[in-house]
């Protein structure tokens, strides 16, 4: 029984399919051929994570892994070559009740992080929820108003996560520093791939352990957009029957194709809308998340000032 060396924890709409697939490129590293399979949400536990409202909990438990057995069998691939073996499930970060889980399961594993300016990650939440379907002036109407109304209450019974919170890092991430050592935590920056890529995976490469000369080819998965074809983004997002399907009766190397084919489809399908006021997102920033960066820069001992631009 292989089971992971690394989990990528999250953070969601931030990069972490990106990551995954990337990761899976390199000849050293083997990562499950489904993204998500979620095990820790369910390892030994009966309760609803804080951060999944019951429906998201229930869709997301019908497309994971809910057994050890199940689980390490995602790994059976892994071969004598792959000096680091992983997954990606962004729902980790978002539930601190799965870091006693992971350490308890796997108390050697490396937790890799990566994390975006939580307005922009908020405002791709926001799209994902409105169905890709919202552009133009009522893109930010709306967006501002969902900030400001779910964070006050004002949405009725909040059952799970409003979409302001999904950036409050230092809220999620200080869970796992207290179960890990934080020469096993691994926090990177979505701006700083953008910005300078061939640094970001050298270092990521290696904290895992492997040759860190290694260069994937880079490829967009789940951007921020409206869609062109509602139905298709509907059918893209909502295929959970037809992906649960494929990884039971293919080919682990075949679904995890399929896979990232169906992203390259969704990224296909999205056209690029008007971005925020330039104003706006600072002024966003100061007002949701002021707090929280502070303490995560404190967290991290790294500064996070372009997140305030």
């Amino acid at each position: 029984m292989r089971l992971p060396t690394f989990l990528v924890i999250g953070a969601p709409r931030s990069g972490t399919t990106m990551l995954h697939y990337s990761l899976g490129q390199h000849p050293e590293i083997f990562v499950s051929p489904n993204k998500e399979p979620n095990f820790f949400l369910f390892d030994g536990a009966d309760v609803r994570p804080s951060g999944l409202s019951e429906r998201e909990f229930e869709i997301i438990k019908h497309r994971s892994t809910t057994t050890l057995e199940e689980y390490a069998a995602l790994f059976a691939g892994a071969t004598e070559s792959h000096r680091a073996i992983g997954e990606s499930s962004p729902t980790y970060l978002m539930s601190p009740e799965v870091a006693p889980r992971i350490k308890a399961r796997l108390p050697e594993v490396k937790l890799v992080a990566i994390l975006r300016q939580p307005v922009d990650q908020a405002l791709s939440l926001y799209m994902v929820k409105q169905g890709g379907s919202v552009a133009g002036d009522g893109l930010t109407e709306g967006f501002v108003e969902a900030l400001t109304t779910e964070l006050a209450g004002l949405n009725g019974q909040q059952d799970g996560l409003a979409i302001v919170e999904y950036g409050l890092y230092h809220r999620y991430l200080a869970a796992f520093y207290e179960q890990f050592d934080r020469r096993r935590i691994k926090v990177m920056l979505l701006e700083e791939l953008q910005r300078d890529r061939g640094r970001f995976f050298a270092d990521l490469f290696r904290f895992l352990g492997v040759e860190e000369g290694f260069r994937p080819e880079l490829q967009r998965y789940n951007e921020t957009g409206a869609a062109r074809s509602a139905t298709l983004h509907r059918l893209l997002y909502g295929s959970h029957r037809l992906k649960s399907w494929a990884r039971r009766a293919l080919p682990q190397s075949t679904a995890y194709h399929l896979a990232r084919l169906q992203h390259r489809l969704r990224h296909a399908n999205l056209r690029r809308t008007q971005a925020l006021p330039p104003a706006l997102r600072p002024e966003l920033t100061a007002r949701f998340y002021a707090e929280d960066i502070g303490a995560l820069e404190n967290l991290l001992d790294r500064d996070l000032s372009i997140w305030r631009q």
